[in-house]
């Protein structure tokens, strides 16, 4: 079943696999993404945020518009408003005198950001014809700065999709951290409640933690499902709902793609609306009630008999059926260029026992015996043999409970039953 040979098998789960190596990379993505995402969120969102605060004490003074325009950027997609008018200004104690007159080119505090929909851009310019009288407002400091509009720019609810970004970066440190620790304590020889370690290596004895009972409780696969799928969704469907009323929808200033551009991101759109299902689909499932899972010793040999204890937390009468079963799964990784793929393989199905009614469900007991020449929990940097513990729980109008957990199983004893 494994491609590596039996006779290198020892030395290669003597080895530790490059994984912690693996989860730093994705700490160090997540801090880039993160440092990055602040970065561009302080200068488009922050910063005229700041700006729109600093300017509520600013002073209304009338102007006269010189010249007004629609500027195109280089993309030719996204626009902006460019206005310069003049105005006159005098403070302290000669405030009713004409005042120094001053000129300006500031529209609004977007920073001068493009974006798309020409038309609503072309309706500004239209009402601030050159020669018009119209206000602004001016920093009683700093005369030389003034605005036409003071308020919260209109382009600036995209820059709040910016969020996203530091917000995905922090998750995936998080992400990378925790299964940092998570190594560490597997190489330390402190096995998480998941079971999710390797073993020694044939023929060791796993000593005497190893036969004590293990508690198995899931949890961590179902909030790590619910936030990837939910960052996965946002990031996307906000992107694209973006894309469609801004440069699809005409009363949105849109109107610039053409049909096939539009049927495309259509297409898009309806992905999107299936991520935001299956998010949903995996936060509902969160509410399950949880099945904690109780070994009767951690490590479990080949040919030996092993009794697992199940407990329902939660609403009980919420499950109509429960069934457990244990399962094998093999995993081979190829690289074919610069692309790598994983294969994977149930090759083997054992049920336990499959319940029905509240009492049954909320607690019971069941006891399995791998055969006398299953294969060992193998861990390599190519392969790996897992076994685990389905739990599959049917909830009518509900997300059913689908949790695994692993099985650490060791190479069995000469002449163990």
């Amino acid at each position: 079943m494994i491609t590596e040979r039996p006779s290198r098998r020892a030395s290669a789960l003597s080895e530790s696999p490059p994984k912690a190596r693996g989860f730093g990379c994705i700490v160090l993505f997540g801090a880039v993404f993160f440092v990055v995402g602040c970065v561009i969120l302080t200068i488009f969102v922050a910063m005229p945020l700041w700006q729109v605060w600093a300017a509520r004490d600013w002073v209304e003074v009338p102007c006269t518009i010189l010249e007004s325009r629609v500027a195109a950027g280089r993309d030719r997609d996204t626009y902006r408003v460019e206005v310069r008018y003049e105005y006159r200004y005098a403070a302290g104690p000669v405030a009713d005198a004409p005042g120094l007159r001053y000129e300006s080119d500031r529209y609004d505090f977007s920073n001068g950001v493009y974006t798309s929909g020409r038309k609503g851009k072309e309706a500004i310019v239209a009402a601030l014809p050159a020669g018009a009288k119209t206000v602004c407002r001016v920093n009683p400091r700093r005369p030389e700065e003034a605005v036409l509009e003071a308020g919260v720019p209109a382009a600036l609810w995209f820059g709040f999709l910016l969020l996203l970004f530091p917000l995905a970066g922090a998750a995936a440190m998080a992400f990378g951290i925790r299964g940092i620790r998570r190594e560490r304590a597997r190489r330390a020889g402190r096995l998480p409640q998941s079971a999710h370690a390797r073993p020694a290596a044939p023929g060791v004895d796993l000593g005497g933690d190893m036969q004590s009972p293990c508690v198995l409780e899931p949890g961590a696969a179902r909030r790590g499902k619910a936030l990837g799928l939910g960052i996965f969704a946002v990031l996307w469907n906000g992107i694209l709902w973006t894309i469609f009323i801004t440069a699809v929808l005409p009363d949105a200033g849109g109107g610039l793609l053409p049909s096939f551009g539009t049927a495309l991101i259509a297409i898009f759109l309806l992905v999107g609306l299936f991520l935001a299902g299956a998010a949903l689909h995996a936060v509902l499932a969160l509410a399950n009630p949880r099945i904690r899972l109780t070994l009767s010793r951690r490590a479990v040999r080949p040919g030996e008999r092993i009794e697992v204890r199940w407990e329902c937390d939660g609403n009980a009468a919420r499950i109509d059926t429960l069934a457990l079963e244990v399962e094998g799964r093999e995993e081979a990784t190829y690289s074919r260029g610069t692309s790598t793929s994983t294969d994977t393989r149930v090759f083997a199905r054992f049920p336990l026992a499959t319940v029905e009614g509240r009492r049954d469900i909320e607690t019971g007991r069941a006891a399995f015996a791998l055969p006398a020449d299953a294969a060992p929990t193998f861990e390599a940097p190519h392969n790996k043999l897992r076994w685990r513990l389905t739990v599959r729980g049917v909830i009518r109008h509900w997300p059913d409970i689908n949790d695994a957990y692993d099985l650490l199983v060791s190479a069995g004893r000469e002449g163990s039953r």
